[in-house]
């Protein structure tokens, strides 16, 4: 069995632990530009909720404002 100095052992672990932190920066920078993509996406779909819901409410007003006129025959 080899028997390694201390300056290897250490050695050895010091770059051990420097290439788990790496790999540990790695999967966390990737799960967070993941995470903003996830963001902008769902802030997208909701701007396009509020525009449907906006032109939904006016479509109600003319509707509304139609009907009115056809009951009235005034502006």
């Amino acid at each position: 069995m080899r028997h390694f100095s201390l300056q290897l052992k250490i050695t050895l672990f010091l770059l051990t632990l420097f290439v788990i932190a790496l790999v540990n920066t790695s999967v966390v920078y990737l799960l967070d530009n993941d995470n903003e993509k996830r963001v902008e996406f769902i802030n997208h779909n909701y701007q396009q909720v509020l525009m449907v819901e906006k032109l939904l409410s006016h479509m109600k007003d003319s509707e509304t404002g139609q009907r009115g006129y056809l009951i009235t025959h005034d502006t």
